[in-house]
């Protein structure tokens, strides 16, 4: 059986790969114009060497915590095994929303 590829993109690294001079993120989030550079790829950590504070959330996802977690569940399951419950280690807790009595 021929083992596929599994790949987990990092934003960061495509952002710097792909919009290097940070275009696509001023032109888009106007909240990041201002910021110098290749800093623009990673705002928050911009910010906390600079003493600013953005308007402007910080990352939902801890990429690396993340990328771990998820090769960790795919080679388990690869190989058969339960990874147990899914455990919410980063980010929001979910949010319930009601339907509306229409039947939406």
């Amino acid at each position: 059986m021929p083992r596929l590829i599994f790949r987990i993109f990092n934003p960061t690294t495509q952002g710097e790969r792909f919009d290097r001079d940070g275009e696509f993120i001023r032109q888009w989030l106007p909240a990041l114009r201002d910021i110098p550079g290749k800093a623009i790829h990673e705002p928050w950590r911009w910010a906390e060497k600079a003493g600013v504070v953005l308007d402007y959330p910080r990352p939902i996802v801890d990429h690396k915590q993340a990328r771990i977690a998820t090769l960790s569940a795919y080679e388990a399951a690869r190989k058969g095994g339960n990874t147990g419950p899914v455990a919410q280690t980063t980010g929001h807790s979910a949010i319930r929303i009601r339907r509306p009595a229409s039947g939406f």
